[in-house]
């Protein structure tokens, strides 16, 4: 016998309808004062976001036919810091450097990041700019530093930016 729903769906589709632009942990929150309240326990186990985005996802189809629209709450794609272009195979997407440069966007987009996680890499970003080395990948698509191409340099020799640039955007600049 299958476990019991540990939250209201209901509730949660209620949630998604009104509150479109809400993150899983917003959905989570709500859905564990609700159910605290139902069971009149406050130690009732909070609901976890992974549990409103399986949800969600299983329930997705049904839903947009009763009119709930779901916005699409995967972990954004860093594009700024991260290009399209450098195809990076599954075995390199943790890499150190691929994650250091996701807290940086994450930082200059104001969402923040875990204290050590930022300290680090606002850390990286500057050895970056002192050694005027930039973060690029391999034909093969694996993170490595290199120095810094001329193009990736401003008029006064600083870094543009901490991330390998094709020389084509000289002319953009």
């Amino acid at each position: 016998m299958a476990p019991p729903r540990t939250f209201d769906y209901d509730l949660l589709k209620q949630l998604v309808r009104d509150h479109p632009d809400w993150s899983y942990h917003e959905y989570a929150s709500v859905l564990t004062l609700d159910m605290r309240q139902k069971t009149g326990d406050p130690s009732y186990p909070a609901v976890m976001p992974n549990s409103v985005a399986a949800a969600i996802s299983r329930n997705r189809d049904r839903w947009r036919d009763d009119g709930v629209l779901i916005e699409d709450q995967r972990v954004p794609v860093y594009s700024e810091l991260i290009p399209a272009r450098w195809h990076i195979p599954e075995v390199y997407k943790m890499d150190t450097h691929l994650r250091k440069l996701r807290t940086l966007a994450r930082l200059r987009r104001g969402l923040g990041a875990a204290p050590r996680e930022a300290r680090q890499a606002l850390q990286f970003e500057r050895t970056l700019r002192d050694r005027k080395e930039v973060v690029d990948v391999t034909p093969q698509g694996r993170p490595i530093i290199r120095p810094a191409a001329p193009w990736e340099l401003d008029s006064d020799g600083g870094l543009i930016d901490v991330v390998a640039r094709p020389q084509a955007q000289e002319a953009t600049r």
